[in-house]
């Protein structure tokens, strides 16, 4: 769900710089740390634990497949969003800080 609706703000953020004369010479990128969603996206497949999704949701296998959207993966520990929406071990939580802050290596 999550994937599916940040696909969309980046797909209307690039058109709409597009719009404005500001294209894009790469395709946006949306990285995540779930491996499930971003193997939903490059598999074209359909599996019976999927059924329940809805068309709607199929939306960035569609951007993928049309080379609109590009899905890497991101290690859990290299996902920057999880410093602002989880809670992290110390030694976790100061060595993201110190890279969000740009804070030099000792």
């Amino acid at each position: 769900m999550a994937l599916s609706e940040a696909a969309k703000e980046g797909v209307y953020l690039s058109r709409f710089l597009l719009e404005l004369g500001f294209p894009s010479a790469d395709i946006p990128t949306l990285a995540t740390d779930n491996t499930g969603a971003r193997d939903l996206a490059y598999n074209p497949e359909h599996h019976e634990r999927v059924k329940h999704i809805e068309r709607r949701h199929f939306y960035i296998r569609e951007l993928v497949e049309d080379h609109q959207l590009v899905v890497p993966y991101v290690a859990t520990i290299d996902n920057m969003a999880d410093f602002f929406t989880k809670p992290l071990a110390a030694a976790a939580f100061y060595s993201m800080r110190n890279r969000i802050m740009n804070v030099p290596p000792r």
